[in-house]
């Protein structure tokens, strides 16, 4: 297969992977990411949150459908602004 091609098969579902302090609920963190995300008209679902071991860090995960690489590119650019994030994976 081709991956070149593969990877630039789009629109896509896409699961994204935010690592962040834990200054804030899970549900405060996940409604700024809903904002950002539906700021670009995507509709984020499937939310999911994983506490580090010591609790520090959240890593919340979501899927969306995803136009184009450039508009991912710009949804991980806007959610990076975010004040607690440290990762998008």
């Amino acid at each position: 297969m081709d991956m070149k091609n593969h990877e630039d098969t789009f629109p896509a579902t896409v699961l994204t992977k935010v690592i962040m302090t834990a200054n804030r609920s899970f549900d405060e963190n996940r409604e700024m990411i809903r904002g950002i995300a539906e700021g670009f008209s995507l509709n984020p679902g499937s939310w999911d949150c994983k506490m580090s071991g010591k609790g520090r860090y959240m890593s919340i995960n979501f899927f969306a459908d995803i136009p184009s690489r450039e508009r991912l590119y710009e949804l991980y650019s806007a959610i990076q602004n975010l004040e607690d994030v440290k990762y998008i994976l």
